[in-house]
């Protein structure tokens, strides 16, 4: 048997506004972008809107050091990966687990959804392959590659506010 409750709507509204707050809150919450959260809901149109209209980091982390293409390909939102993948983000990206949105893809069985990151980053690699010719990348690109860049370089170690 259920049991209905009445939530007075101050209540309601106060409690809507604690959530929000919780949300925006740097010392715990949710700590996500806007571009994280409209990735893990799947909302593409928000999605295409954040990329245009800010300079959003498209790498920052949240609190498991997920990225948006991470939480998108988890939750199997084919548009916004492709939306994800189309700004260049880091297809290379491991959240604190050490899983990439290629695992994060396989792990929630969307094979369609990893087999299109592997394939973006197929064709970043062969892209890279044309402009650096047969010699490979020059020593001091391949020094900072390999070192992720220089110090500060790449994603944020927070997901900014």
């Amino acid at each position: 048997m259920k049991i209905a409750v009445y939530i007075p709507p101050v209540r309601a509204a106060r409690t809507a506004r604690a959530m929000a707050m919780a949300e925006r809150a740097c010392d715990g919450g949710f700590q996500s972008t806007p571009l994280q959260r409209a990735a893990r809901h799947g909302d593409a149109s928000l999605v295409a809107v954040t990329l245009e209209c800010s300079a959003t980091n498209l790498d920052a982390v949240d609190a498991e050091g997920r990225t948006a293409l991470m939480i998108a390909a988890a939750n199997g939102h084919a548009a916004v990966v492709r939306a994800l993948l189309d700004a260049g983000c880091d297809v290379d990206a491991v959240d604190g687990a050490g899983m990439s949105a290629v695992d994060a893809a396989r792990a929630a069985g969307h094979a369609a959804i990893a087999a299109s990151v592997q394939t973006e980053r197929a064709k970043r690699e062969a892209l890279l392959s044309q402009i650096c010719g047969k010699q490979g990348l020059p020593a001091e690109l391949a020094a900072l590659l390999s070192a992720g860049g220089p110090p500060g370089a790449g994603r944020s170690a927070e997901a900014p506010f």
